[in-house]
């Protein structure tokens, strides 16, 4: 008795379907970039970093800048804040209602969008009292209960070494 081998009528071969496999793939890619949303930093403030070199500012400003100074003790703690020289104490709802004053938040004289504060604060200062005054210059609770922005420029003091 003989066997016999049976051979295929057609030939063994697989045929790899790449044209739609790489339509599908632009089609994947093309959806993804339309519908992709890109996402706003959360805790973006407005703030002006000094520059390497100064540049002086063509147009004077209509209002003089705050100068804020935080000065720190020997723990980091939060000591005094002066404003343009003047000591408020180490009491940060002081130094938000100095700034209100000035920028004049009710009233026709509103000059919030005018004043512009230079923060300058010891290096040993702990960074949640920076943090504390940057909310209180910046920011406010108006009298519908909502968050507004009090100050829109605020710039940091060049580092100095002591």
């Amino acid at each position: 008795m003989q066997f016999r081998l049976a051979q295929p009528s057609e030939p063994s071969r697989r045929d790899s379907a790449l044209t739609p496999m790489i339509d599908v793939v632009f089609q994947l890619l093309a959806f993804f970039i339309l519908t992709f949303r890109f996402v706003v930093p959360e805790g973006d403030f407005d703030i002006a970093m000094p520059a390497a070199a100064a540049s002086p500012s063509p147009v004077p400003p209509l209002v003089e800048p705050l100068h804020v100074h935080l000065a720190a003790d020997t723990t980091g703690a939060l000591a005094d804040i002066r404003v343009n020289g003047r000591s408020l104490g180490p009491n940060v709802d002081a130094l938000h209602r100095q700034v209100a004053q000035v920028a004049g938040i009710e009233g026709p004289a509103n000059l919030r969008a005018e004043v512009e504060v230079k923060l300058d604060c010891d290096p040993q200062l702990h960074y949640e009292h920076t943090l504390a005054a940057l909310a209180a210059i910046s920011a406010y609770i108006d009298r519908a209960g909502n968050q507004a922005t009090l100050i829109h420029r605020v710039q940091f003091a060049r580092y100095r070494r002591v």
